[in-house]
């Protein structure tokens, strides 16, 4: 109750102030309620309720509102800005209120000015990164990155449809704040002590200019052996991927980031199939390439949650992972996509040359439906093979 009574007050003494403003700024002008009196009101003497104006010579309407300045400013906007039959009669008037409205405009208008220069300026230096990758790539390979070009210039339902929604294996990622994280510090700490021991061995030097392994890559999962010559595939062109279980208390499934100039991929394996770690290795190969000189330096810490995702570098790599498993094109023409049976789902993977749990995956993801195919998604082999590395 006090709260309320609070509540009222401040918006009645706002309200008198405004009138005040209505009252110096001409003399034609008429300050009318709509409604009763309440308690409060009548206990204060102030005007609290909703509140509009009125003028012989206004030429359009205006409203009546509980806050009296929205209601001043449109009835000002409407009728007085070029009122040639005002009559003045003080100040400070309702122009304070004005200026004060434009300026906060103006001060918004900058800022999303700001904000845009800034989001063009992110997006030409994704376009660099991007147009350097292409260069001495093979058609598959030029295909990804096309794909993601396009995708960044039209950020709309369309390209959603078309490349299929963010996050096609696996819900909205978030990047996390690892200064606020303890166990999320704990956990990259070891990762990088393992990876100090493995890139220590390493003798290639990484080149952020190479994706066309990739599609050599992607084919390895319909080999048994597939995640761990996955692995070697990576450490062969210079980063190392480690497996280290989440610790509890987090939802983890990957990361992405430097040490030491050396790229790092965490891996948890917390969802222990095969479609979801083909799919989380590509989402962070994808930050590895795609963001090595926009934030692969502090790093991606990619967890599970519900919702999209609206931060442009995750959608980014979720585009990359997603183009780099099942070409658009390919996809959008597939019967797989709508099969209620395992058999055209199967054929399409094998004409892909991919394996048959990636597009099981998809399937269920964009079905939003986990019980179908529950037995194709390879469950609990993952892990068992990867557990020493």
């Amino acid at each position: 109750m006090e709260r309320d009574i609070k509540i009222a007050t401040e918006a009645g003494e706002r309200n008198l102030a405004t009138m005040q403003l209505v009252r110096n700024w001409c003399a034609h002008a008429r300050i009318k309620k709509f409604g009763g009196t309440g308690l409060i009101e009548q206990a204060t003497g102030l005007p609290i309720g909703n509140h509009g104006l009125e003028c012989d010579h206004a030429t359009a309407g205006g409203m009546f509102t509980w806050d009296f300045r929205e209601a001043a400013l449109d009835f000002y906007d409407r009728n007085c800005a070029d009122c040639k039959k005002r009559k003045g009669v003080g100040i400070p008037n309702l122009l304070s209120l004005v200026k004060e409205r434009d300026d906060q405009r103006a001060a918004e208008a900058q800022r999303a000015s700001f904000e845009q220069a800034r989001h063009a300026e992110a997006h030409d230096a994704r376009k660099l990164v991007r147009s350097r990758l292409r260069e001495g790539l093979g058609p598959l390979a030029c295909a990804m990155v096309d794909h993601i070009d396009e995708f960044d210039e039209q950020r709309d339902q369309e390209s959603h449809t078309r490349f299929g929604s963010p996050g096609l294996l696996r819900t909205g990622l978030k990047s996390l704040d690892l200064k606020d994280d303890a166990l999320l510090a704990a956990w990259r700490a070891r990762v990088i002590q393992r990876a100090d021991v493995v890139g220590a061995e390493i003798r290639t030097t990484f080149d952020h200019l190479d994706i066309s392994w990739l599609a050599d890559l992607v084919h390895l999962s319909v080999l048994p052996e597939g995640p761990m010559r996955a692995l070697h595939l990576a450490q062969e062109k210079g980063i190392v991927v480690i497996i280290e279980p989440q610790l509890k208390g987090l939802r983890l499934d990957g990361a992405a980031f430097l040490s030491g100039g050396t790229p790092i991929i965490g891996l948890t394996l917390r969802n222990d199939r095969l479609d979801n770690f083909w799919y989380t290795l590509l989402h962070e190969l994808a930050h590895v390439y795609l963001h090595y000189l926009t934030g692969l330096a502090a790093g991606f810490f990619d967890e599970e949650l519900e919702g999209e995702k609206t931060d442009d570098l995750e959608i980014e790599a979720d585009q990359f992972a997603s183009s780099a498993l099942i070409p658009p094109e390919a996809w959008r023409l597939s019967p797989a996509r709508i099969s209620r049976s395992a058999g055209p789902i199967e054929g399409f993977a094998n004409q892909l040359g991919i394996h048959p749990a990636i597009v099981f995956g998809r399937v269920r993801r964009e079905r939003n439906n986990y019980s179908i195919f529950s037995d194709r998604v390879g469950f609990g082999v993952v892990r068992k093979q990867l557990s020493s590395t």
